[in-house]
């Protein structure tokens, strides 16, 4: 079983679309990455074909590089290819100061009728997930998990999908996990 983050947005200023792409999610027991390619991700073999589209389709005001494009298209590309079945997702909700925690029930579709609360397409989503009910304060966080000011790492690392590899992170989220009883909840084994 892997664990990743997948954020719902990257950026707290706005505030509004991430408070309802979080909703959408536990509402809905999907995940969603915020980006939007009209493209089938699981066609996509080269993440410069995903690099193109962001140049001829994204207004100038993201300002981003090439490199910066391809590092969003790659972690697409993990969204797409990576995330399996029983694999976990943490998203943290940053303005709340809260985790959401959830497992891989289907993993990634590409859905070109699903809309958000904006009447907007989605496109990527991990098609069935099993959220915990309640979400997991920061606060109550040790540090290898959320870690304040520069020297970023556990679920504070930049980026919207990633592997969490940190091997302290993961045995301090399975430990919370195992004192928070959402092994039962999320019909986990408890020998992870």
């Amino acid at each position: 079983m892997n664990m990743y983050v997948v954020r719902a947005r990257a950026t707290a200023h706005e505030r509004s679309e991430f408070d309802n792409e979080i909703k959408l999610n536990l509402r809905l027991g999907i995940a969603t990455v915020h980006w939007r390619v009209k493209l089938d991700l699981k066609s996509v073999h080269d993440p410069m074909d995903i690099v193109r589209y962001f140049q001829e389709n994204i207004p100038d005001d993201y300002q981003k590089t090439e490199k910066g494009w391809l590092k969003i298209s790659r972690e697409l590309l993990l969204f797409a290819n990576n995330i399996k079945e029983g694999d976990l997702i943490f998203t943290p909700d940053t303005p709340r100061n809260q985790i959401w925690v959830g497992r891989v029930v289907k993993p990634y579709k590409f859905d070109p009728i699903l809309l958000d609360d904006n009447k907007r397409n989605i496109y990527h989503i991990l098609e069935e997930v099993k959220w915990h009910t309640e979400s997991l304060s920061r606060d109550d966080m040790p540090e290898t998990i959320c870690s304040p000011g520069h020297g970023k790492k556990g679920l504070d690392l930049r980026g919207t999908v990633y592997l969490i590899k940190d091997e302290d992170c993961r045995s301090d989220l399975l430990k919370i996990m195992r004192e928070r009883d959402i092994f039962k909840e999320l019909n986990l084994r408890n020998n992870l």
